[in-house]
């Protein structure tokens, strides 16, 4: 079974879980974090994309602790440089997406530039690509001293649902 995490609005957390024990009879809840559920299963994609609450689908990768200094960023590359990403596409471009919640002294842009260090350090043949143009997106969340690493399954127009997968019309009345 592969362990995955779907973000959803915060406070739909218990919704998406219902939802997700629901549609996938093997899932098993092993977390709920404010707007993430973290789940196992061992469905195909195409039952992980039937889920009409999350907004984004991860494959979990690691987590780990990191401290809040800029000198702690080396222990971030450290850590991505011993990760073994070999259910990825090496032909193709990645990037390292982050966020941050908390007091750290390095922005969110440093830690996933350090973060794709890491990865090309252990991986010297793979592209790193632009914002705009890659192929694999990888997730950092760190939250306080808490790390996430994860694969990006789902593009951002996953979220609507219509079958052009845009706004709602409601949306335009905001």
């Amino acid at each position: 079974m592969t362990l995955y995490f779907a973000s959803v609005l915060p406070g739909l957390e218990y919704v998406l879980s219902n939802e997700i024990r629901h549609k996938m009879c093997d899932a098993e809840i092993t977390q709920i974090k404010r707007g993430k559920v973290f789940f196992t299963t061992s469905k195909s994609f195409a039952c992980l994309s039937s889920l009409r609450s999350a907004d984004n689908l991860f494959r979990f990768i690691d987590q780990f602790q990191i401290g809040p200094h800029k000198q702690h960023l080396s222990q971030l590359r450290e850590r991505m440089s011993q990760l073994d990403l070999y259910f990825l596409d090496k032909k193709k471009s990645f990037r390292v997406n982050a966020s941050r919640k908390g007091k750290q002294t390095y922005s969110r842009f440093e830690a996933a530039e350090v973060a794709m260090e890491g990865i090309q350090k252990r991986y010297p043949s793979w592209r790193v690509g632009t914002a705009k143009n890659h192929q694999i997106e990888l997730r950092l969340d760190i939250e306080h001293n808490e790390v996430t690493f994860s694969l990006r399954l789902t593009d951002a127009a996953f979220r609507y649902r219509k079958k052009k997968r845009e706004f709602s019309h409601h949306c335009y009345l905001l």
